[in-house]
């Protein structure tokens, strides 16, 4: 999403605490200006996240796991759901063979 698609979205919110110009979010992006509370919660609506997910994590340095989680956030409750029971067995499988491979 471009920073203009951003700050358009940005602006519908009718917020003065949140930036509503591309400059202003290339400011933020770059640590040229400082983020408020507000405007991670905004951009964190925007983009679909969690607000510490825009300063936590590097994109560049993602592993796997965080782009599968990212991935699920799209998914539907019944995807999520089918998801997490897949994992379970999962989970489950590989004790049972740590189990029988420990002899126990």
């Amino acid at each position: 999403m471009t920073l203009e698609k951003v700050a358009e979205r940005l602006a519908f919110m009718d917020d003065p605490g949140v930036p509503t110009t591309a400059a202003s979010l290339s400011r933020l992006e770059n640590g040229k200006q400082s983020y408020t509370q507000r405007s991670l919660e905004a951009l964190a609506t925007v983009y679909e996240c969690e607000p510490h997910e825009l300063i936590g994590v590097d994109p560049f340095k993602r592993d796997e796991l965080d782009n599968f989680f990212a991935s699920m956030r799209g998914k539907s409750e019944i995807e999520r759901a089918r998801t997490a029971r897949f994992l379970k067995a999962l989970g489950a499988a590989e004790e049972g063979e740590e189990r029988n491979a420990s002899g126990g």
